[in-house]
């Protein structure tokens, strides 16, 4: 089957698409995955010095470009309040207790949160976007209005792809971990404009 190389309709990228028996394809942005991971230590506070608590020393890895640590010093409150740690260091040493039943007045929760990249995921990969021929001006009406009922465009009612249109579908991308820079028919489903 011949396939027909065009300048396909893409608003952000203005790159070529690819179309076979009507369909249009073209290269979309993938933005980094992460993988995240949390983990918590009772420690002990620094003013307590009770012998009778079973403390082992531990050193826990901590990379500051991906994770992120806070400490609360109030269980009783529904784990208190938390401030975060400012750390810089590729590892910690904490004062883990181990005995937490009986002393919770006595403690610390430090609590850590790493969010690792994925590896491969930052990258830009074909999709099969919405062909030009189907941007009609009754289109470009229901992307407008389902971008206005997700909060993303408050731009009024055009019968165009105008600069606030495209930068409300992006930032909807954005934050739905979608394909950035094209009317992709991933993005186009979850918004609801086609079917």
């Amino acid at each position: 089957m011949k396939i027909l190389f065009f300048l396909c309709f893409v608003f952000c990228f203005n790159i070529s698409c690819v179309a076979q028996s009507g369909y249009c394809y073209a290269q979309c942005y993938i933005p980094q995955k992460y993988q995240t991971n949390e983990y918590k230590y009772f420690v002990r506070k620094k003013e307590i010095i009770d012998t009778s608590l079973h403390v082992k020393k531990t050193i826990v890895p901590f990379n500051p470009e991906y994770s992120i640590a806070f400490i609360t010093h109030d269980l009783g409150k529904s784990e208190g309040v938390w401030d975060t740690l400012f750390v810089s260091k590729k590892e910690l040493e904490l004062d883990v207790v181990e005995d937490t039943l009986h002393h919770t007045h006595q403690l610390s929760l430090v609590k850590i949160r790493e969010s690792i990249p994925i590896a491969g995921t930052d990258k830009s990969k074909w999709h099969e976007v919405i062909c030009e021929i189907k941007i009609t001006k009754n289109f470009i009406e229901k992307l407008q209005l389902a971008l206005i009922n997700k909060g993303y465009y408050m731009g009024e009612l055009q019968s165009e792809l105008s600069k606030p249109l495209k930068s409300a579908l992006i930032n909807y991308q954005k934050d739905h971990n979608l394909p950035i820079g094209c009317m992709d028919l991933q993005t186009l489903k979850r918004l609801g404009v086609i079917d």
